[in-house]
Protein backbone atom coordinates (compact mmCIF):
# COMPACT_ATOMS: atom_id res chain seq x y z
CA UNK A 1 0.00 0.00 0.00
CA UNK A 2 1.20 3.46 -0.79
CA UNK A 3 -0.32 5.71 1.35
CA UNK A 4 -0.49 9.84 1.90
CA UNK A 5 -1.58 11.14 5.22
CA UNK A 6 -2.08 13.61 7.98
CA UNK A 7 -1.23 17.19 5.79
CA UNK A 8 1.38 15.65 2.82
CA UNK A 9 1.00 18.34 0.41
CA UNK A 10 2.06 18.06 -3.31
CA UNK A 11 2.59 14.26 -3.35
CA UNK A 12 2.80 11.95 -6.70
CA UNK A 13 2.75 8.51 -6.95
CA UNK A 14 3.41 7.84 -10.37
CA UNK A 15 4.30 4.87 -12.35
CA UNK A 16 3.82 2.49 -9.62
CA UNK A 17 2.59 -1.24 -9.96
CA UNK A 18 0.72 -2.09 -6.63
CA UNK A 19 -0.72 -5.37 -6.11
CA UNK A 20 -1.99 -8.28 -3.83
CA UNK A 21 -2.82 -5.89 -0.63
CA UNK A 22 -5.32 -6.52 1.43
CA UNK A 23 -6.48 -2.99 2.16
CA UNK A 24 -6.91 -0.32 -0.43
CA UNK A 25 -3.39 0.01 -2.92
CA UNK A 26 -3.04 3.53 -3.01
CA UNK A 27 -4.43 6.20 -0.89
CA UNK A 28 -4.71 9.91 -0.23
CA UNK A 29 -6.00 10.75 3.04
CA UNK A 30 -6.49 14.26 4.64
CA UNK A 31 -3.98 15.64 2.12
CA UNK A 32 -3.16 18.33 -0.33
CA UNK A 33 -2.17 18.39 -3.74
CA UNK A 34 -2.09 14.43 -5.06
CA UNK A 35 -0.84 13.41 -7.61
CA UNK A 36 -1.73 9.65 -8.62
CA UNK A 37 -1.22 8.92 -12.37
CA UNK A 38 -0.11 6.49 -14.46
CA UNK A 39 -0.16 3.59 -12.13
CA UNK A 40 -1.09 -0.15 -12.17
CA UNK A 41 -3.29 -1.94 -9.75
CA UNK A 42 -4.32 -5.24 -9.29
CA UNK A 43 -6.37 -7.38 -6.66
CA UNK A 44 -5.92 -5.14 -3.94
CA UNK A 45 -8.66 -4.77 -1.20
CA UNK A 46 -8.59 -8.60 -1.11
CA UNK A 47 -8.29 -10.34 2.47
CA UNK A 48 -8.11 -14.51 2.00
CA UNK A 49 -10.13 -14.08 -1.24
CA UNK A 50 -13.01 -11.87 0.27
CA UNK A 51 -13.20 -8.38 -0.71
CA UNK A 52 -12.17 -5.77 2.20
CA UNK A 53 -15.36 -4.02 4.02
CA UNK A 54 -14.50 -0.16 2.14
CA UNK A 55 -11.23 -0.09 0.54
CA UNK A 56 -10.45 0.66 -2.75
CA UNK A 57 -7.62 0.30 -5.50
CA UNK A 58 -7.31 4.04 -5.11
CA UNK A 59 -9.07 5.95 -2.43
CA UNK A 60 -9.14 10.17 -2.25
CA UNK A 61 -10.50 10.80 1.12
CA UNK A 62 -10.64 13.95 2.91
CA UNK A 63 -8.36 15.86 0.38
CA UNK A 64 -8.48 18.63 -1.56
CA UNK A 65 -6.88 19.62 -5.38
CA UNK A 66 -6.39 15.79 -5.68
CA UNK A 67 -5.58 14.43 -9.11
CA UNK A 68 -6.27 10.48 -9.84
CA UNK A 69 -5.20 10.31 -13.74
CA UNK A 70 -4.34 7.24 -15.98
CA UNK A 71 -4.45 4.36 -14.07
CA UNK A 72 -5.13 0.79 -14.91
CA UNK A 73 -6.92 -0.81 -12.47
CA UNK A 74 -7.99 -4.75 -12.47
CA UNK A 75 -9.84 -5.94 -9.31
CA UNK A 76 -12.24 -8.74 -8.81
CA UNK A 77 -13.28 -5.72 -5.61
CA UNK A 78 -13.33 -2.32 -6.31
CA UNK A 79 -11.99 0.68 -8.37
CA UNK A 80 -11.37 4.59 -7.07
CA UNK A 81 -13.62 6.37 -4.47
CA UNK A 82 -13.45 9.65 -3.67
CA UNK A 83 -14.68 10.52 0.14
CA UNK A 84 -15.60 13.19 2.27
CA UNK A 85 -16.82 13.03 6.09
CA UNK A 86 -16.05 16.88 6.94
CA UNK A 87 -14.34 14.94 10.19
CA UNK A 88 -11.18 17.89 10.17
CA UNK A 89 -11.76 21.79 9.49
CA UNK A 90 -8.77 22.02 7.94
CA UNK A 91 -9.56 20.65 4.56
CA UNK A 92 -12.83 20.22 2.27
CA UNK A 93 -12.40 18.25 -0.67
CA UNK A 94 -12.88 20.56 -3.21
CA UNK A 95 -11.20 20.57 -7.11
CA UNK A 96 -10.60 16.55 -7.22
CA UNK A 97 -10.41 15.40 -10.17
CA UNK A 98 -10.64 11.54 -11.20
CA UNK A 99 -10.55 11.00 -15.12
CA UNK A 100 -9.39 8.78 -17.46
CA UNK A 101 -8.52 5.82 -15.78
CA UNK A 102 -9.66 2.25 -16.76
CA UNK A 103 -10.98 -0.06 -14.03
CA UNK A 104 -11.81 -3.81 -15.08
CA UNK A 105 -14.04 -6.06 -13.20
CA UNK A 106 -12.60 -9.77 -13.40
CA UNK A 107 -14.77 -10.67 -10.67
CA UNK A 108 -18.09 -12.95 -11.09
CA UNK A 109 -20.15 -11.68 -8.41
CA UNK A 110 -21.62 -8.34 -8.31
CA UNK A 111 -19.48 -5.81 -6.56
CA UNK A 112 -20.26 -4.91 -3.08
CA UNK A 113 -18.28 -1.41 -2.65
CA UNK A 114 -19.90 1.44 -3.86
CA UNK A 115 -18.06 2.92 -7.09
CA UNK A 116 -17.37 6.46 -7.05
CA UNK A 117 -18.08 8.96 -4.08
CA UNK A 118 -18.87 8.07 -0.93
CA UNK A 119 -20.04 10.53 1.30
CA UNK A 120 -21.42 10.79 4.74
CA UNK A 121 -22.27 14.90 4.76
CA UNK A 122 -25.56 15.42 4.41
CA UNK A 123 -26.54 17.25 2.11
CA UNK A 124 -23.81 15.91 -0.23
CA UNK A 125 -20.50 18.47 -0.29
CA UNK A 126 -18.42 16.38 -2.84
CA UNK A 127 -20.81 16.76 -5.95
CA UNK A 128 -21.89 20.41 -5.09
CA UNK A 129 -20.78 22.69 -7.92
CA UNK A 130 -19.14 24.83 -6.16
CA UNK A 131 -16.41 22.80 -4.94
CA UNK A 132 -15.87 21.17 -8.44
CA UNK A 133 -15.03 17.43 -7.74
CA UNK A 134 -15.93 15.09 -10.29
CA UNK A 135 -15.40 11.85 -11.84
CA UNK A 136 -14.98 11.84 -15.58
CA UNK A 137 -14.52 10.01 -18.90
CA UNK A 138 -12.90 6.92 -16.85
CA UNK A 139 -14.05 3.29 -18.66
CA UNK A 140 -15.70 0.47 -16.77
CA UNK A 141 -15.26 -2.90 -17.87
CA UNK A 142 -17.41 -5.97 -17.05
CA UNK A 143 -17.84 -9.50 -18.16
CA UNK A 144 -21.46 -8.62 -17.38
CA UNK A 145 -23.06 -5.89 -16.71
CA UNK A 146 -25.39 -7.56 -14.08
CA UNK A 147 -22.41 -7.67 -11.50
CA UNK A 148 -22.68 -3.86 -11.04
CA UNK A 149 -25.37 -2.61 -8.74
CA UNK A 150 -26.56 0.91 -10.27
CA UNK A 151 -27.42 1.78 -7.45
CA UNK A 152 -24.03 2.03 -5.71
CA UNK A 153 -23.09 4.22 -8.33
CA UNK A 154 -22.17 7.90 -8.08
CA UNK A 155 -19.47 9.03 -10.91
CA UNK A 156 -20.76 11.54 -13.21
CA UNK A 157 -20.18 10.87 -17.28
CA UNK A 158 -19.82 6.71 -17.50
CA UNK A 159 -18.77 4.60 -20.79
CA UNK A 160 -19.26 0.86 -19.45
CA UNK A 161 -17.85 -2.01 -21.53
CA UNK A 162 -18.54 -6.14 -21.43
Amino acid sequence: MVWFDALATGGVIQGNTVTNNTKDGIRCEYSHYCTISNNVLRNNDEKSGVCAFNSREITVTDSDHASVTGNAITSNCAGITLGGYQRNEYIVAVDNVVTDNSITYSGSAVISNRIGALDKTVPSLLFNPANNNYFDYNSYHFESTSLLNLKQLDVGRLRFFD
